[in-house]
């Protein structure tokens, strides 16, 4: 329901039929048949929608990065801030605040802490795992507690509406 003319196809299985994107997720994964950059399979699952702008790449550690964007109702942040320096998620936020217009709203995508507790329908062995690999990989690295993302948002002006908890 709500999803008649887009065909979501996972990005590494591919189910025998088609099932409704809630089934997906929680049977086989990510969402998204890659092609040839991420921007590319951004615009083409977005398609089918008038209302939306091509995807953009920013550098969110360019002081301006926000004035490439112009003004948005809707700004998408997914699978970004644990592997990019704190200062990202600061950069985020600040320039957010700069662009959403009046009642528009971030999105913000990926795994998180909460009150420093890794979730998880595992109980956050997993995450916690995936975290310590992060951080090996790159000390700036690692999951980010919804505390401390909240405090960013709050200084730039805008108000959490809804954490939705991925299992």
């Amino acid at each position: 329901p709500g999803f008649p003319s887009v065909q979501w196809l996972p990005t590494e299985y591919v189910p025998s039929e088609a099932v409704s994107p809630e089934t997906q997720w929680s049977t086989y994964g990510k969402i998204g048949r890659r092609l040839g950059s991420e921007l590319e399979t951004l615009d083409a699952h977005l398609a089918p929608f008038n209302n939306v702008s091509p995807a953009i790449a920013v550098d969110l550690l360019d002081d301006t990065w926000f004035e490439a964007v112009g003004s948005l109702d809707l700004l998408v942040c997914a699978n970004t801030l644990h592997v990019t320096p704190w200062a990202c998620s600061e950069a985020l936020f600040e320039g957010a605040g700069e662009v959403l217009r009046p009642g528009g709203q971030l999105l913000v995508y990926g795994p998180f802490k909460v009150n420093g507790d890794y979730m998880g329908a595992d109980g956050g062995e997993g995450n916690r795992k995936f975290d310590a690999k992060l951080r090996d990989t790159n000390v700036e690295w690692g999951l980010r507690d919804v505390g401390e993302l909240e405090r960013l948002a709050d200084y730039a002006g805008l108000e959490r509406k809804r954490r939705v908890d991925m299992l």
